[in-house]
């Protein structure tokens, strides 16, 4: 994981050719990690546009996502849903098979901090249920999955 203030970040391709402006945009973040009220309120808008844009992911995708779980994770009080589903999104799109060759210097702290994405606190105003029989298994009081008794729902394939 290169840190917010590595020059490569200006080398290192987003959906706007460059990244250089994504640590500015996790530094916000990191300064008020707190729920957003529309999907167009930054910095997450332009985290979206430049990480994940139109079903494409970039090499900053990769060099982002630690960063955000790290963040989502010290965050002490509710935080933004968009902690969660971005890496997530990120991780399912690299699935599918779309997205950049990435080098082990970006590929191994992105996989490594994906295994600590359910340690996220997640104090969101909404309960998920299952799309498949519309069962409650996450709800906000406690954060634990009723099935299996893990933080979140590991069980749930988020689509907003």
């Amino acid at each position: 994981m290169f840190s917010l203030d590595d020059p490569t970040w200006k080398d290192t391709p987003d959906s706007y050719n460059h990244g250089e402006k994504i640590p500015d945009l996790i530094r916000q973040l990191q300064a008020d990690p707190s729920p957003r009220k529309d999907y167009k309120d930054e910095p997450w808008f332009s985290l979206w546009s430049s990480l994940c844009h139109q079903g494409e992911i970039y090499l900053a995708s990769y060099a982002a996502v630690p960063h955000i779980i790290l963040i989502g994770h010290e965050a002490k009080g509710e935080i933004d849903k968009n902690f969660f589903l971005l890496p997530k999104e990120i991780f399912v799109i690299r699935l599918h098979g779309k997205g950049p060759e990435v080098s082990d210097e970006l590929w191994l702290p992105f996989i490594l901090s994906l295994h600590h994405l359910n340690k996220v606190k997640m104090n969101l105003n909404e309960k998920y249920v299952l799309p498949d029989d519309g069962t409650k298994t996450f709800d906000n009081k406690d954060g634990l999955c009723k099935q299996c008794g893990h933080v979140g729902n590991p069980h749930l394939m988020v689509s907003m």
